[in-house]
């Protein structure tokens, strides 16, 4: 057992909303944008840099004051420092290196911050934190969307696809199903609280399909089957056997009958048999692919403007997608099969102990890990968000590999979700 540690002050708790909520990309892209100002994709958002690289001076400075005990906890998670030595390494053959070095950078700040706050907070604090944040999101956006349809509207007043406090509607889709899954966490585990989490719940939900964002939706209602299965599993005691032949033959018809009516279900959902000019995208990618299969063209390096390889993409489309609209691709064209194989291995090592403590745990905060994978794997199908630098899906994602494998807190708190894998 570690020794104890005390207790995150408020202006911690302040640093590290702040944090969160910047590394959603609210405000401040939306503004930018609405004021007319062009970013330039090769050197990036002036402002944004600075933000982020306060966030990495704080950090730094909150770890160097623990070292001893951040060290004792990170140093087993070789495969994420693969994935982000590799991120850095790959300015050896990166077709734009000096923007490959400056955004690994911002991935290994980025990761730092992940750490703090899987060494810094137990899981409960973190989903108090996560919580706040959405429940904040939800609020202004609501506002803008009603009373600055300008700004929280898609495309102004005359259309009513709501995008509160981001830049694109997509963006609210995935923060909003995130918060679902993050509130209901919160009602089941936490009687006082209930009323406002299902409060919460409920606008986040309502959020979600304003926003019109399908593949945020369809990743929800898969999530909440998994959430349903952990809880039947954990709380009603069926034989383990007999459920996951049951489950498997319910995926198994699912499957038959989406594959069936697959053109049914596309209309249905308002898109078309090339999910909206993507599998034409996915393939001119794989083409790229194919040209430098190992490595890749380096970390971010691709999508960079007309003068980058992403022109040889757009040349052939009648769209300039900022990325690839698939998240295993993306990672694919950047570091290659030595990168996805270790982003993939990663992400099955981390289901494996998100599952089980998920069945074997007793709080509902244990589950909501293998919710959070799930929500990774399924949305980077036709989203694009692994290993994105100064994002809360990269944050969460170091934070929870963290402290998956963690077989101590670090602030000794004594409950199953804090002792993870104590056995």
């Amino acid at each position: 057992m570690g020794h104890s540690v005390q207790k995150p002050c408020w202006w911690e708790y302040l640093f590290a909303a702040t944090a969160l909520l910047l590394s959603t990309g609210a405000f401040i892209p939306l503004f930018k944008k609405q004021g007319g100002a062009e970013i330039d994709p090769m050197q990036g958002d002036t402002v944004m840099q600075a933000l982020w690289l306060g966030v990495y001076a704080v950090t730094c400075i909150l770890l160097l004051l623990r070292s001893r005990q951040v060290l004792q906890l990170v140093w087993q998670h070789r495969l994420l420092w693969c994935l982000i030595g590799l991120a850095f390494i790959s300015i050896a053959w990166s077709e734009a290196p000096q923007i490959t070095l400056r955004r690994s950078i911002a991935l290994w700040g980025t990761t730092l911050f992940g750490i703090y706050l899987a060494t810094r907070y137990t899981q409960r604090e973190l989903l108090k934190l996560l919580a706040g944040t959405f429940g904040f999101i939800a609020i202004l956006s609501s506002a803008f969307a009603l009373l600055l349809p300008w700004y929280g509207l898609q495309n102004g007043t005359d259309d009513y696809i709501w995008r509160g406090i981001y830049e694109n509607k997509n963006y609210l889709g995935a923060m909003m199903c995130l918060a679902v899954i993050v509130w209901l966490i919160n009602y089941t585990s936490s009687i006082r609280t209930r009323l406002v989490a299902a409060c919460f719940a409920c606008i986040s939900a309502l959020l979600l399909i304003l926003s019109n964002s399908v593949t945020a939706l369809l990743v929800l209602l898969l999530v909440l089957v998994i959430l349903f299965m952990c809880i039947v599993y954990s709380y009603y005691n069926i034989c383990s056997p007999l459920f996951i032949v049951v489950i498997l033959v319910i995926g198994v018809l699912v499957s038959w009958m989406a594959y069936s009516h697959w053109y049914d279900l596309l209309t249905i959902l308002g898109r078309n048999n090339t999910l909206s000019g993507r599998t034409v995208l996915w393939q001119l990618v794989w083409d790229k692919i194919q040209q430098r299969p190992w490595l890749g063209y380096g970390y971010s390096a691709f999508w960079l403007g007309w003068d980058s390889q992403a022109a040889g993409v757009w040349n052939m489309l009648h769209w300039t997608p900022p990325h690839a609209h698939n998240g295993y691709l993306d990672l694919w064209l950047e570091l290659g099969l030595v990168g996805i194989s270790f982003f993939v291995l990663s992400l099955l090592a981390n289901f494996r102990k998100a599952f089980v403590l998920a069945l074997k745990g007793r709080d509902m905060v244990d589950i909501f890990p293998v919710l959070f994978f799930a929500f990774t794997a399924l949305y980077n199908i036709t989203e694009s968000t692994i290993m994105a630098r100064n994002s809360i899906f990269w944050v969460l994602y170091v934070v929870l590999t963290v402290q998956l494998s963690t077989n101590y807190s670090i602030n000794n708190v004594d409950t199953a979700s804090d002792q993870v894998f104590r056995e």
